[in-house]
């Protein structure tokens, strides 16, 4: 057996057994906020989520004991191939020890996963795949389908190499025949311990949204050093702390901007949170929602007055 550590650099191992546990998680690891999980057999999945660094890349592992359909959608772009039994994405693209599909932003795609699968994905920002991405297009001989992905074979060419790293990272994370446990409700049996660091960092970063604040003003906060903080959340969090802060002022913004009673424009609302200017604020709405949030405003309003009207009784 290879030491999990002589491939991966940190990594972080949890079972969940609840439906809504694994959707969250799931979003976290594909940076959406979409994600569904599903059991083929109507059931509560029993799923394993790995997440991990390798050579600096982001990535995360996905199995489970049962069949899995997950539906998901992300901004960036999602390399992944298989180990174990072949899994399928979007019912046209099979994904396993041979073959390889890259995925391109801006769509939701379905995996189907049968027992016995693994998925191991990393998330490939555009600016990565405008530097990268035409080796694999001249690699294979073609581009992105019209369903946006791109599929080849992990058998052939530079790409044999790639499968050799897929089975070892495999073997480190002890996918070896071990479908996943389904703990006992609510349990997250091997979930290690995040620092107090980090969790005093998040509590502080929650209740200052609005505050102006740099990494090292806050690695100071919470008595760290900057690499020890951002070393932290890469491993517990597995974003950045400055996109972590990021994260929550968009997620606030957007409760701010679709709870019915909020009375402050949009430029207002992006102060609120934190943003000095309204254009990064925009930018980021729309890479994290894929939509203005003019337009998820308005969506929210019509969704009240719909409500409103229904709650009207009308006079007998």
């Amino acid at each position: 057996m290879i030491a999990a550590h002589s491939v991966v650099e940190a990594y972080q191992k949890i079972h969940p057994a609840d439906s809504a546990v694994a959707a969250a998680l799931l979003s976290a690891a594909f940076e959406s906020h979409m994600a569904e999980v599903t059991a083929a057999d109507g059931g509560t999945p029993a799923l394993t989520l790995h997440r991990f660094r390798l050579a600096g890349v982001g990535v995360f592992a996905i199995g489970s004991s049962s069949s899995l359909t997950l539906t998901v959608g992300t901004s960036q772009y999602v390399a992944c191939a298989g180990w174990g039994t072949a899994f399928v994405i979007d019912d046209v693209a099979i994904c396993g020890e041979d073959q390889a599909v890259i995925i391109a932003p801006g769509g939701r795609h379905r995996y189907d996963l049968p027992a016995g699968a693994v998925m191991i994905a990393c998330l490939v920002p555009p600016s990565g795949m405008a530097r990268y991405g035409h080796l694999a297009s001249e690699a294979v001989g073609r581009g992105f389908a019209a369903n946006g992905l791109m599929r080849f074979d992990l058998g052939q060419g530079p790409f044999r190499l790639l499968r050799g790293t897929i089975n070892l990272v495999a073997a480190a994370l002890a996918f070896w025949g071990a479908p996943a446990e389904r703990p006992e409700a609510g349990a997250l049996p091997n979930a290690p311990l995040v620092p107090r660091h980090v969790k005093r960092a998040e509590d502080y970063l929650v209740h200052n949204l609005a505050e102006p604040l740099t990494v090292t003003a806050l690695a100071a906060r919470v008595g760290v050093s900057v690499r020890s903080l951002h070393r932290g959340f890469l491993d517990f969090r597995g974003v950045t702390p400055a996109r972590y802060l990021l994260n929550l002022r968009i997620e606030a913004a957007h409760r701010m901007m679709t709870s019915g009673s909020c009375a402050l424009d949009l430029r207002q609302v992006a102060a609120a949170v934190g943003f000095g200017s309204y254009a990064p604020f925009w930018r980021a709405y729309v890479r994290k929602y894929g939509q203005p949030p003019s337009i998820a405003r308005r969506a929210a309003a019509a969704d009240q007055s719909a409500l409103a009207r229904q709650r009207v009784v009308p006079a007998l």
